[in-house]
């Protein structure tokens, strides 16, 4: 960043920037199984996951962001969504 050298798909694989590289010509595919992975999580832990980036980003120091984190993951775990959840895959 600092030095604004370019850095190929491998090389940022390599150094973790990445969790996978795809040809272009599977770009589409590959997105459509993203997006259709995403719909099976619940819209509120889909909405939480979301909210705790954002905070993460915009938090004055880590511990505030961890903070928020957690008040969100607890949020979530005494939703009616997650028990839902949870049921259906028992169930399985």
């Amino acid at each position: 960043m600092f030095t604004a050298e370019r850095v190929d798909a491998a090389r940022a694989q390599q150094a973790g920037l990445l969790t996978g590289v795809v040809a272009a010509d599977t770009l589409p595919a590959r997105v459509a199984e993203l997006v259709e992975s995403m719909r099976t999580v619940g819209d509120d832990a889909r909405t939480r996951a979301k909210q705790a980036i954002n905070a993460a980003v915009a938090a004055p120091d880590p511990a505030t962001a961890r903070e928020r984190e957690a008040s969100l993951w607890w949020a979530q775990f005494e939703s009616e969504e997650r028990r839902e959840r949870v049921d259906e895959f028992v169930e399985k």
